[in-house]
């Protein structure tokens, strides 16, 4: 693995750097680099640094300059210790000051006369480590003191002119870059970058392939360290004190302790019962009697939970996107396409015979090779027809596009990670989802996400209904294998001949004037049904009068939850999880992926004389999904597909829901599509629709 790089922004209080520092931090994870920024002393990071800080900063200690000095070495120290395991793990680190700050407060605002002794000892205290980029910001006095208003240090102007001193003397010394905050935040945001862009080209002459060697995401640094027994959770030290990683296997839970204690106090603030009954303890667990008093239900659906599920398919986090039982970060955020000894990284499915296992290994390191040399020659074609400035970042934009278009091609048995969000009963529904899938990573994904989830609330959470959850479970098990008899037994085999992109399979109401004598009932004081027969004689032009004034709301009004669209949408993954990204889709159910409904081939793969490579892979796919379909792997055989093939989904939702969820009908094909049928149906509606949107 590639060193990380790090940069040091310095300056004053009141400078501009912890602004700055912020909008750097977004600009490199943009970039796709894994970014971490870091205070210096970083208190949030060591029990030391917290210790020492606070005893430095206790009006109650007799300290002496020179052990000050000897106190912010110490803390200087463990902060580079920190940094120096962020360096080697490929992290890009951005620190906010550092050991020059320590030499200006004692040499330049304190007078103490040991400049040589003072460098030497910092320089011991952080290992000799060297930033890769340091920026001295710089700004008047009156300046800095007005923008610190009240914050940090209270120096008068000559203080502030000793300590801007420093720091421009030091900048000459060692020949930093100054950049004069003065300017508007966007113009200093842009020199900054200018700076970090050359200190990001020199990685690209250090290294042999800079492109394909950018640091791993937080998912793939997690999953290179050894896995860890459940029975002691690991604290990073990467990481704030506050926050354990607790792992099991492929699955990371982040517990946020500080946040926990915070929510349970919130929690016990807000009810209505004797808050003496409730003796929160630091480490945050809960007798049973509190859980009692608060309702183990009511915490298990509102506290979520922060996790990764590392290493497993792109098919599974298909099925795990689709669920809609807890929230994902938009699409899987990094693929593992290489394992440790540099072979394709892909799940084989079980019980395969050894012919058939041969034929998908031969076939699927086939497609990898073609997707390997589709980002190369992709890569290639948007350098040269590129009409702006190829500079790092540039190149790292482009071959991001060009990442995100030959992802295509991949199988959906590549390897991947996803980022999960969810209260502790969304999350038990998803273990009982995946235990209910016949494939194995399923299964065991489902087993880590359980022991995960216990250990994050100590099963303080969890449901006191064990057995009935687990009845739940053999129940839905059951009804699957009945279900599955019946379409094998009652239905006709084969794959569908209605290719159409969008079906509206059922609407409510038939006539979108049926909804007046809803929207009216909150003003009248006669029943429904009474308000039904009343309307019933009305003419067309009131109806539409009423609707109309119903309709000018800010907020589109509850009634139009009772208008509800069923779709049968045969389209692009992409598409599909723009339409349900929102959760507020009412119902979703996914097909059994398979190549048969087809693909869309990008314009700019066309434009770049690519086209036999693309469809190289997908002809690939379909001849390995057949082979294994004939050998009656039916189930195994999704793992065949690519990416990129259409698939089949059913949804509903309510009309009010639409206005969410087709906002995203200017870029997003299928939305258009479901537009136009509800146009067809219920105008008034659609006309709504695209009023709010």
């Amino acid at each position: 693995m590639n060193r990380g790089k790090l940069i040091v922004l310095e300056g004053p209080e009141g400078s501009g750097k912890t602004t700055q520092a912020n909008i750097l931090l977004k600009r490199l994870q943009s970039a796709q680099l894994t970014t971490k920024l870091f205070s210096y002393p970083d208190i949030s990071s060591s029990l030391i640094v917290r210790s020492f800080n606070r005893m430095l900063n206790n009006p109650d200690y007799d300290i002496s300059e020179i052990s000050k000095v000897l106190l912010d070495a110490v803390m200087s120290s463990e902060t580079m210790k920190i940094i120096k395991k962020s360096l080697s793990d490929g992290v890009y680190c951005i620190c906010e000051s550092s050991y020059i700050s320590t030499i200006i407060n004692y040499c330049f605002l304190n007078n103490i006369d040991r400049y040589d002794e003072i460098v030497s000892l910092m320089a011991f205290a952080n290992m000799d480590i060297i930033p890769d980029l340091t920026i001295i910001f710089d700004a008047p006095p009156n300046v800095l003191i007005e923008r610190r208003h009240g914050n940090g240090r209270n120096l008068n102007i000559d203080e502030t002119e000793k300590v801007r001193t420093g720091y421009l003397l030091e900048a000459k010394t060692h020949k930093y870059p100054i950049i004069f905050s003065t300017d508007s935040i966007e113009s200093i945001s842009d020199l900054v970058w200018g700076q970090v862009a050359k200190c990001l080209e020199s990685r690209a002459v250090d290294s042999r392939n800079t492109i394909e060697s950018l640091p791993k995401s937080l998912a793939e640094i997690l999953g290179s360290r050894s896995s860890h027994s459940l029975s002691e959770p690991k604290l990073y030290d990467s990481l704030s004190s506050e926050i354990i990683i607790i792992e099991s296997e492929n699955v990371y839970g982040f517990q946020d302790n500080q946040r926990l204690d915070s929510f349970l106090k919130l929690i016990t603030k807000n009810n209505s019962f004797d808050n003496q009954n409730l003796n929160l303890k630091t480490d945050t667990k809960l007798s049973n009697s509190e859980i009692s008093l608060l309702g183990a239900d009511k915490l298990r659906s509102i506290y979520n939970h922060n996790l990764i599920i590392n290493d497993i398919s792109n098919f599974l986090i298909k099925k795990i996107e689709t669920s809609q039982l807890v929230n994902c970060l938009d699409g899987n955020f990094s693929f593992k396409l290489k394992d440790s000894s540099g072979k394709s990284n892909y799940i084989i499915p079980e019980k395969l015979d050894t012919e058939t296992k041969k034929t998908y290994i031969n076939i699927m390191d086939q497609i990898y090779n073609n997707y390997f040399e589709i980002i190369k020659q992709l890569f290639n074609y948007l350098t040269k027809t590129n009409k702006t400035k190829l500079n790092f970042e540039k190149k790292i934009e482009l071959k991001s596009l060009a990442e995100s278009i030959a992802k295509n091609v991949l199988p959906v048995a590549s390897k991947s990670s996803i980022f999960i969000s969810g209260s502790r009963e969304s999350l038990d529904k998803l273990i009982y989802k995946l235990q209910t899938e016949v494939f194995k990573e399923s299964k065991s994904t489902a087993k880590n996400l359980k022991e995960v989830a216990i250990r994050l609330t100590s099963d303080q959470f969890a449901s006191s209904r064990s057995d009935m959850a687990n009845k739940n479970l053999s129940n839905q098990i059951k009804s699957k294998q009945i279900i599955n008899k019946l379409i094998k037994t009652k239905l006709r085999s084969g794959f569908s001949t209605n290719l159409e992109t969008v079906s509206l399979v059922e609407y409510y109401p038939k006539n979108e004037l049926d909804l007046v004598s809803y929207m009216l009932f909150e003003n009248s004081n006669l029943s429904l049904q009474e308000i039904k027969n009343e309307i019933s004689r009305w003419s067309y032009e009131d109806k539409i009068i009423a609707f109309k004034a119903y309709a000018d709301k800010q907020d589109p009004g509850q009634v139009f939850e009772l208008a509800r669209y069923s779709w049968d949408i045969l389209g692009n993954y992409d598409d599909v999880i723009g339409l349900i990204g929102h959760n507020v889709i009412e119902n979703l159910s996914l097909q059994d992926l398979t190549p048969r409904y087809g693909y869309n081939i990008p314009k700019i793969i066309e434009d770049a004389e690519m086209t036999d490579q693309y469809q190289e892979c997908f002809d690939l796919s379909l001849k390995l999904y057949s082979q294994m379909m004939l050998k009656n792997y039916v189930h195994q055989a999704q793992y065949a597909t690519l990416i990129g093939h259409k698939l089949r989904i059913e949804i509903t939702f309510n009309a009010r829901n639409a206005f969410i969820i087709l906002k995203s009908s200017d870029n997003n094909q299928t939305a258009k599509l479901m537009l136009e049928k509800i146009n067809e149906n219920h105008p008034m509606i659609t006309n709504l629709i695209n009023s709010k949107i």
